[in-house]
């Protein structure tokens, strides 16, 4: 009970915390956000940004069946799309955990064993903070720790490595483990993540160059900077990083674009996912998952 109290006290204390950071922020460079403008172009930029974020959802979905395949539990392509995206909704319900319980269940009475659907939605986050370290370690001039962190994440990620911290882990719970053993490197679904995070900081770019346009130099480090502050937020215990992200984002790009820019394009950037997120989820539901494509 104790473990809980402090746990939801630390999220809510972040969260407290982040909001406060932002808001005082936002007081201080309201005259840059005011500055902000919404007209043609600005729709133009936004309305491709969300073309890209809708394309991004449905290619991850894709992805998560990749996830299943290397557990040795292949699955058709419409069925892990069409399951991903309704359930994907429901990560903006409060637990933050509503989405990936839905896709374990769909995924039990698919077949597919407790152990297997639920490591699969263990690892989809662990490959995006993947691909975000990425973004940042591109981005930095000095990547010395991101890149430390993400050969750690590459090598826990081996077959080898990863059916052993499983059986560790179930070990240590009082349980057996068998039925878990991923059959090979999974560089076909690295190589996915990397175009999920590359095709989100593409919309993030277009949310940004919708305000302002942006100097071909300073690509990479906005894009490193999202990177970054996409890293930070997948791994705060705050749910949808929220806060968090906006925080880095700030932190990150300080050298590069004004805060109240960056506040402006933060806040659409959400907005476009959220929608995009909506859209993707109304097309699955438009879809018949039983169809073996």
């Amino acid at each position: 009970m104790t473990a809980k109290l402090l746990s939801f006290a630390v999220r809510w204390g972040l969260l407290g915390a982040t909001l406060l950071f932002l808001g005082k922020t936002l007081v201080t460079n309201w005259h840059q956000v005011r500055q902000l403008q919404f007209h043609s172009e600005t729709w133009i930029h936004a309305g491709v940004a969300l073309t890209i974020a809708v394309s991004a959802q449905l290619w991850w979905a894709q992805v998560w069946g990749w996830i299943l395949k290397v557990l040795k539990y292949p699955v058709p392509k419409r069925w892990s799309i069409v399951v991903f995206l309704k359930n994907s909704i429901r990560k903006y319900l409060p637990g933050n955990v509503w989405d990936m319980y839905g896709r374990v269940r769909a995924a039990q009475q698919r077949g597919i064993a407790l152990e297997s659907a639920t490591l699969s939605v263990i690892l989809e986050p662990i490959f995006v903070i993947a691909g975000a370290l990425s973004l940042a370690v591109l981005g930095d001039s000095s990547p010395g720790l991101k890149t430390l962190i993400l050969g750690l994440i590459l090598l826990a990620i081996h077959p080898n490595v990863l059916n052993w911290l499983w059986k560790w882990g179930s070990q240590l719970r009082g349980k057996n483990s068998s039925s878990v053993l991923m059959q090979y490197y999974p560089v076909q679904v690295l190589m996915g993540a990397g175009l999920f995070v590359g095709l989100r900081s593409l919309t993030f770019l277009l949310v940004v160059s919708a305000f302002t346009p942006l100097d071909q130099s300073t690509y990479r480090p906005v894009v490193g900077g999202f990177g970054l502050a996409w890293f930070i937020g997948l791994i705060s215990p705050v749910p949808s990083g929220l806060g968090v992200f906006e925080v880095t984002a700030l932190n990150a790009l300080d050298d590069f674009l004004a805060p109240g820019l960056v506040l402006g394009a933060v806040a659409l950037y959400r907005v476009i996912v959220i929608v995009a997120d909506l859209i993707a989820a109304t097309l699955a539901y438009l879809i018949n998952e039983g169809q073996e494509v």
